[in-house]
């Protein structure tokens, strides 16, 4: 028993993708160092606003604190977080494999918003502190037989797969419509936008007669290789508390 992976190519970081990161790094930094003299400026003005977002998506259930610097700078800080398991039974071969997946995923975000054009559309910069674990485990329900040959399912083995990224310091870039500390007190909020995350690493276990079947990890590594760009989709409900 083996797996042939649908992957047939590599890709490398295109030069496009390495200006985003910079460019979204270089924002955070800039406002970051605009923020003594912009809250200096707002507390003549009236004071801090200062929101509460709830919201859920691709990465996870949660929140953040959002603090209006000025009409068009906010900064947030957030966290969200999920644990999701799925088991199940997969019968349309001989035989059958029971399986059982898991992701677990932590995210904790530092963000600037920036809307140069009203209340509506924010331009969004900053970084995640981001980890996210995917694993499965799969293992026959019964015997195979093999010509006159029955093996059992401990012969057969098992089969083990964890997916993980190596870097957990990732940049973003994105929008965010709505702003939460200017206008009505309770708000829909939408943000989306990407991380640049690098390529998931999939380590591959098996064992016995199911063993071989991991040789086909670096094949997999190779196709992951594309995948540098993590999505981000976060939809909720904020409340402006002042």
């Amino acid at each position: 028993m083996s797996i042939s992976s649908p992957f047939q190519h590599t890709a490398t970081c295109a030069p496009s993708a390495l200006r985003a990161v910079a460019l979204s790094v270089f924002l955070s930094i800039g406002a970051a160092g605009a923020l003594p003299a912009l809250a200096q400026q707002n507390a003549k003005d009236g004071g801090l606003s200062l929101a509460l977002n709830a919201s859920a998506g691709l990465n996870g259930v949660g929140g953040d604190v959002v603090v209006g610097l000025t009409p068009k700078l906010n900064l947030r800080v957030g966290y969200h977080a999920l644990t999701y398991t799925y088991t199940g039974q997969y019968t349309d071969e001989d035989p059958g494999l029971d399986y059982e997946g898991t992701a677990d995923i932590a995210s904790l975000s530092f963000l600037v918003d920036f809307y140069p054009f009203g209340r509506f559309l924010g331009i969004t910069a900053g970084a995640y502190s981001h980890d996210q674990v995917i694993s499965g485990f799969a293992e026959p329900m019964g015997s195979y037989t093999v010509g006159d040959r029955d093996f059992t399912p401990q012969e057969i083995g098992n089969l083990t797969a964890d997916l993980r990224y190596e870097q957990t310091l990732m940049p973003y870039a994105g929008i965010t419509l709505g702003n939460p500390t200017r206008g009505s007190r309770l708000k829909l909020h939408l943000q989306i936008g990407a991380l640049y995350s690098g390529a998931p690493v999939l380590d591959l276990e098996g064992t016995e007669l199911i063993a071989p079947t991991a040789d086909n990890e670096v094949n997999f590594n190779d196709g992951l290789q594309a995948f540098e760009w993590l999505p981000v989709v976060n939809a909720g409900l904020t409340f402006r508390l002042r």
